[in-house]
């Protein structure tokens, strides 16, 4: 049988220095589950670092992460129906 999965949104505004930390949350709690977990990481125009590090977990994890990057500030609710979408 197949593993339920889970898509995880996540949007980011200059969250550089936390990304990777909480990646590493969210996958320790939903491991619990055994879930097939795809998490999408959405930099909704972050000025910092962000998408250097979304963009080298994206590559680390194949499959598993994902990143989009706006080219501005959308707003939250904008990150989150993009990574719907």
């Amino acid at each position: 049988m197949k593993k339920p999965s889970l898509s995880l949104i996540i949007f980011a505004f200059n969250e550089a220095s936390i990304i990777e930390k909480s990646l590493n949350e969210y996958c320790t709690f939903f491991n619990k589950f055994d879930l097939d977990l795809e998490i999408i990481f959405i930099d909704d125009g972050s000025t910092d670092n962000s998408w250097q590090e979304i963009n080298l977990l994206s590559k680390k994890f194949k499959n598993k992460i994902l990143g989009i990057r706006l080219s501005r500030n959308f707003g939250h609710q904008n990150a989150v129906m993009t990574g719907l979408k």
